[in-house]
């Protein structure tokens, strides 16, 4: 049996989290706010930038052209529950693209019974976009006894050390 105490959750175990998990719940809405969410397949990188592959003329695509804001959680039951928000890039150097493409099939084919279609991808059949958030928290999980639960969040990354917060989010970028 666990303990119901955790050590306490660090900015170095979230990362380590995000850079395990496969998928990410992303929350999207259009001009008009009308909510759209999708799972995507992604990784991280070492400054908390996340990156996945959609295809260019896929609804999801319009909506993040639009409107390149999003909100994103990720969990791991027992261990962090993590939330963020920030803005949407597209990548078109062909570098990071391949670089993507090479970890995100690795980390794809780990998963039992996927069938990533990233195998099957061709430059110009789908875009590399480029998560970057504004804001991370991390709350941790653990099996409390019932009744106990105080909420702790974590404060990874927000507007005071992150100084894109309040920059426009960029629609194109080529690193």
């Amino acid at each position: 049996m666990r303990s119901a105490t955790r050590a306490p959750l660090s900015a170095a175990a979230v990362h380590r989290l995000l850079k395990r998990l496969p998928f990410l719940a992303l929350s999207l809405s259009d001009r008009r706010g009308r909510p759209f969410g999708v799972v995507v397949l992604f990784d991280i990188d070492e400054d908390w930038n996340m990156y996945f592959f959609g295809d260019e003329f896929s609804h999801k695509h319009g909506i993040m052209m639009e409107n390149p804001r999003f909100a994103a959680t990720a969990y791991e039951l027992g261990a962090a529950y993590v939330q963020m928000a920030g803005s949407v890039e597209t990548i078109e150097s062909e570098t990071v693209y391949n670089a993507c493409l090479v970890r995100l099939a690795k980390k794809a084919s780990k998963i039992k019974d996927f069938w990533p279609p990233l195998l099957d991808l061709r430059k110009g059949d789908y875009v590399l976009y480029k998560l970057v958030p504004e804001w991370i928290r991390a709350m941790p999980l653990s099996d409390r006894p019932k009744g106990q639960f105080e909420p702790r969040f974590l404060e990874i990354k927000g507007p005071a050390v992150l100084p894109t917060a309040t920059k426009k989010p960029a629609r194109k970028k080529n690193s």
